[in-house]
């Protein structure tokens, strides 16, 4: 088994193993990041949309 293949393998198992902890991750960073630019500066900073708006906002992605 060549090493490319054991790396391989050992990622599948790996994912395996924790495929419900990586797909409750991705369920709530989708439900975290709703693809504004607000949203992302939300969860980059740990502050609130509202606390992100009383500062003057975030804009969008087109500013």
């Amino acid at each position: 088994m060549s090493k490319k293949d054991f790396v391989a393998e050992a990622t599948r198992a790996y994912l395996d193993l924790r495929r419900e902890e990586v797909r409750s991750g991705m369920v709530e960073s989708m439900r975290v990041l709703d693809g504004s630019l607000s949203a992302s500066v939300a969860a980059l900073t740990r502050m609130t949309p509202e606390r992100i708006a009383e500062l003057g906002g975030a804009g969008d992605w087109d500013e």
